[in-house]
């Protein structure tokens, strides 16, 4: 289901007009995107513009649980909330690069997708396969409340370097969760992305330490996916650090 949304935008554009024809200014791209998203689903959106990265947030109620009928649920609003943001960055004449989706709940759950424009249009364009595109898009769930608000609140231009990170981890995740033997490991670590210092992307855990069969798991699978996608993108990354939350160091690989 989650490669759905990929597959979904690519029928729309070749359904749509292309978006060399500039349809939304980008003086009023903002105001485009809360305009086409209520139109199309109803929903009320927040968006803020910082850099080349467009934040939509949008507040979804009794769609987040733990439970994956659920999470499928909130994850069907948000595919609509993001072909509609996408849409409108497609018709336009901004420089827009990345287009994140946040969805929250009262509780404070956090579900988020984020995407690259020029991915969108290398396939378009067959400059990448179905199956390559499918892997690029970054997918988060934060389910602690106040990790998933420091989230939702830091509104900031979204360069290479961390895109590439959070791709990482992301692509990561999504095999550990469909690995029965990985999933164990993805539940007990529930890493996140820090940050990217001096050509390292850092991802934090709430966990003090790590025993040898899970951190040998974690190197193994951090440099599968660190070489995967540091070959698709001019990231400068050139180590992944797994680091506690008292910055210990619990985990690093080389790429």
């Amino acid at each position: 289901m989650r490669k759905s949304i990929w597959i979904f935008l690519a029928a729309l554009v070749f359904l749509s007009s292309c978006w060399d024809a500039v349809t939304y200014p980008k003086e009023t791209i903002s105001e485009s995107i809360r305009d086409l998203v209520f139109k199309e689903i109803g929903a009320e959106t927040q968006t803020t513009i910082v850099g080349k990265t467009v934040y939509v947030d949008v507040g979804i109620e009794g769609f987040f649980s733990q439970e994956k009928a659920k999470e499928d649920r909130a994850y069907d609003l948000l595919q609509k909330v993001f072909t509609s943001a996408t849409r409108v960055v497609l018709s336009g004449d901004s420089d827009i690069k990345i287009i994140v989706v946040n969805a929250f709940s009262s509780g404070g759950q956090l579900f988020r997708i984020m995407q690259n424009i020029d991915d969108f249009k290398a396939y378009y364009y067959m400059a990448i396969s179905q199956s390559d595109y499918d892997s690029r898009g970054v997918f988060e769930v934060y389910f602690d409340a106040g990790r998933a608000q420091m989230v939702l609140k830091d509104k900031h231009d979204i360069l290479p370097d961390e895109f590439v990170g959070r791709l990482i981890l992301s692509s990561l995740e999504a095999e550990f969760r469909t690995t029965p033997f990985l999933e164990e490991t993805l539940t007990f670590t529930q890493p996140f992305f820090l940050e990217v210092k001096d050509e390292t992307a850092f991802f934090q855990t709430p966990v003090p330490s790590l025993d040898s069969q899970t951190r040998h798991t974690l190197e193994i699978y951090l440099l599968k996916h660190a070489k995967k996608y540091s070959k698709k993108y001019p990231a400068q990354i050139k180590k992944i650090k797994l680091i506690n939350s008292k910055a210990k160091l619990l985990v690093s690989v080389s790429i």
